[in-house]
């Protein structure tokens, strides 16, 4: 755990300065070229954009990872965490295709445009989906172990 933990920490840092490089490039390179600095941020076929994205995707299917099997460590059950493993399968294919996607985007495309949409409300929503639901499997499976063992208690307190 303390390995990935040490890289989701490395990717977070590396995410910040990709967006660190984009913010001066925008701003301070391109502030003069047409479309300003709101044209370089907003073009999603540039190699940070995609890599800030992909580092993005990449943090939260490692929590999700970890997440659930840190739920398979607590129930000691592999059938418990299957679904949570096909979402995760279906979020990463979602993710990975946001960012492939970028790259065959026009110039002025924004995130709206339909071959995106559909891909980055799949991520997201099942992002949040897998978020609710292993934290929910983890603290049913907490309560339970508490209130089995509340039995065994010598005093109030």
């Amino acid at each position: 755990m303390i390995g990935v933990s040490a890289i989701m920490f490395f990717i977070a840092t590396f995410h910040l300065s990709v967006n660190y490089y984009r913010i001066l490039r925008g701003y301070v390179d391109d502030r003069l070229s047409p479309g300003g600095p709101a044209g370089y941020i907003g073009d999603l076929r540039t190699w940070d954009h995609i890599l800030k994205d992909a580092l993005f995707v990449t943090q939260e299917n490692l929590g999700i990872g970890v997440s659930i099997y840190r739920t398979w460590i607590l129930w000691g059950n592999w059938k418990v965490v299957v679904f949570p493993i096909v979402l995760l399968t279906v979020n990463i294919i979602a993710g990975y295709t946001v960012c492939a996607t970028y790259s065959k985007v026009g110039p002025t495309s924004t995130v709206f445009v339909p071959a995106l949409n559909s891909w980055i409300k799949t991520f997201h929503s099942l992002t949040f989906s897998l978020n609710i639901i292993m934290t929910g499997l983890m603290s049913y499976r907490i309560w339970k172990a508490h209130r089995d063992s509340s039995v065994f208690k010598i005093s109030e307190g």
